[in-house]
């Protein structure tokens, strides 16, 4: 019976990741349609993963009912935002408050994360996004998917536009949907989980081409990072200091006297 269980606990997970990228990569009814089978699945699967796991289904509906845009317009920044606050939201209020369980917390930790192999790694980071991005960018032409003028309130929006969805991206990939698989897998099987979903929402976002394969090793290096420090101070930190490189490029891409760094 126990076998059974994980063998459709295993099958169910797949389903979960092709519905994943059906909606977000590919855009197709199918994703739709895997999506709706996988919750229909979840019966088979034994009550603590259907309980767990009906929280990260449900929000995968939300966000790929609304979409992942890059629209700086007042009406597109609060429609989306809602969505990232009810994918974040709903998990943590159900778990805590309807089936009384402490399944996802918000570990904000500051002491004795600052070591400096630790900052090291931070300029490391940003060292790395300062060579790849703009090369990304350049040679994919995903800069075209974010349109913006380069005036001091645009630049603005869109540099605050990215660090917030960027600290949402490590509150909801690996601090929401990680931590609900853990709950079943171990830590790998876990990360990769969330990796899929981290890369394929972030592909509809508008990191086309190898976008998503380089989003898929930045998703599985971050949470390898929750997984050893444990703080998400840190995790978001780490993801916001690429972000303003990101940024950098971003405008760049665009206008080039803007920001003639690279």
């Amino acid at each position: 019976m126990v076998g059974s269980m994980k063998m459709q606990g295993t099958l169910n997970a797949l389903l979960f990741s092709a519905a994943t990228i059906g909606i977000f990569v590919h855009e197709h009814t199918l994703g739709w349609i895997l999506l709706i089978l996988g919750v229909l699945h979840l019966k088979l699967c034994g009550l603590e993963y259907l309980r767990t796991q009906i929280l990260t289904y449900s929000s995968i509906a939300i966000l790929g009912l609304v979409g992942m845009g890059t629209d700086l317009d007042l009406q597109s920044i609060l429609i989306m935002g809602s969505a990232l606050i009810a994918s974040v939201a709903l998990p943590y209020i159900v778990s805590k408050y309807y089936f009384k369980e402490d399944w996802i917390t918000f570990p904000i930790v500051f002491r004795g994360i600052w070591s400096r192999r630790r900052v090291l790694y931070i300029g490391l980071g940003m060292g790395v996004a300062y060579l790849l991005i703009p090369y990304y960018l350049r040679d994919t032409g995903a800069w075209q998917n974010w349109s913006f003028d380069p005036t001091l309130k645009d630049t603005l929006l869109l540099l605050i536009g990215m660090l917030v969805v960027g600290a949402w991206d490590e509150l909801y990939f690996v601090n929401t949907v990680m931590r609900l698989f853990r709950k079943t897998y171990g830590f790998w099987t876990s990360n990769l989980l969330q990796a899929v979903v981290f890369a394929s929402l972030l592909y509809e976002l508008g990191f086309r081409g190898w976008g998503f394969q380089m989003i898929f090793l930045f998703a599985l290096i971050q949470g390898g990072i929750y997984h050893r420090t444990k703080s998400l101070v840190y995790l978001i930190t780490v993801h916001l200091c690429i972000d303003a490189v990101l940024w950098a490029a971003m405008v760049h891409a665009h206008y080039p006297h803007l920001m003639p760094i690279f």
